[in-house]
């Protein structure tokens, strides 16, 4: 029955809804891959506290490597603990049009549209990620949850943002654009800290051909883009990329120029027999509430068969967890209590 039911609840499958992949996000140091302040989780965090000046963190995995999980894991911790004023989130997506990259007016443009889309400057519920980092390892001693009643704050810039929005709409004009989105950003880091996530560069600029990088889509992003953004001292910047982005001048500029840190997404650990693929499922039981161990659900061949595949496929974390929902549903068909190699081999030799 229990396997039957992750079957039918896709509790094994990939999400993409933002407090779904954050309550999902298994926290480094319990796969076993790194511990200590160089945990991605930690190097995170104390950029985007850091009083000394603004964050401007790549966040550099694979596709599929939980990127986009780490990030949001990281912004709902901020929203339970953060020292100093609240977080205030805006993702970005670039990927929908190249447009909004010919130049730095077109993409603050761009900007300015989805903060009036948005009513504020976030495009995320920042009460939701914190609970849904409730039982999860904290990266502080104590939880501020500046979240409680943190919609009176945004009163604060809500005049500023009301009359920039009827500017921007009245015509707009190169040096307009910029006065309006600086205006908007001066009000705004009064009372919060600001923070812009790129998080599509996998989409948007990993799309060319047989999977080649599209290396002007990325050269606009980063020259009209996120060399505009990092130039804000009050906003806080944190760009989720691929590790072969890195190679491109206008990335390593960019980089360099703005004192950019990386930080690698945590892998599952491959110098070790241990499976750690076994504590990402676990999540998902854990959240499901489905008691069964891992163990009565897949034997450890089908569990190593798809932990190898990991590897294999890049460290695309994303795909093996679909081959796993797969290799549920093929059990399930099959009438077979767990899933064995018998049902994970075929879809990783297809």
């Amino acid at each position: 029955m229990s396997l039957q039911a992750v079957a039918d609840r896709r509790v094994f499958a990939s999400v993409t809804d933002g407090a779904k992949l954050t309550e999902r996000y298994v926290p480094s140091e319990r796969l076993g891959a790194v511990t200590g302040p160089d945990r991605p989780e930690a190097m995170i965090w104390q950029a985007c506290t850091s009083s000394t000046g603004a964050a401007r963190v790549h966040v550099e995995g694979p596709a599929g490597s939980g990127k986009t999980s780490l990030i949001l894991s990281i912004i709902g911790q901020l929203a339970r603990a953060a020292p100093g004023k609240p977080v205030q989130p805006l993702v970005v997506n670039t990927g929908a049009s190249s447009a909004l990259l010919k130049n730095q007016t077109a993409f603050l443009d761009f900007m300015l549209d989805l903060i009036a889309i948005e009513g504020r400057f976030a495009t995320l519920d920042t009460r939701e990620l914190a609970e849904a980092t409730a039982d999860q390892i904290t990266l502080t001693p104590a939880a501020v949850t500046h979240q409680i009643g943190v919609d009176a704050k945004v009163l604060s810039y809500s005049a500023t943002l009301t009359a920039a929005i009827k500017t921007i709409t009245a015509g707009r004009n190169a040096a307009k654009t910029e006065a309006t989105f600086r205006r908007i950003i001066k009000a705004l880091a009064a009372d919060f800290r600001p923070l812009v996530v790129i998080d599509d560069t996998d989409h948007f600029a990993g799309g060319g051909a047989n999977g080649t990088i599209d290396e002007q889509a990325l050269t606009q992003l980063y020259t009209h883009g996120i060399h505009t953004l990092a130039e804000y001292p009050q906003l806080d910047l944190i760009v989720a990329i691929q590790p072969r982005f890195r190679d491109l001048p206008a990335v390593a500029d960019v980089e360099s120029r703005f004192g950019f840190t990386c930080v690698e997404v945590a892998q599952l650990p491959a110098e070790t027999e241990d499976l750690a693929l076994r504590r990402v499922l676990e999540r998902r039981l854990q959240l499901a509430d489905i008691d069964s161990a891992v163990a009565d659900l897949i034997d450890d061949l089908a569990l190593a068969a798809l932990q190898s595949a990991y590897f294999t496929r890049g460290c695309d974390l994303r795909w093996v967890l679909d081959q796993a929902h797969e290799a549920a549903t093929r059990a399930v068909s099959a009438k077979a209590d767990m899933i064995t190699l018998a049902h994970v081999q075929p879809l990783l030799l297809g």
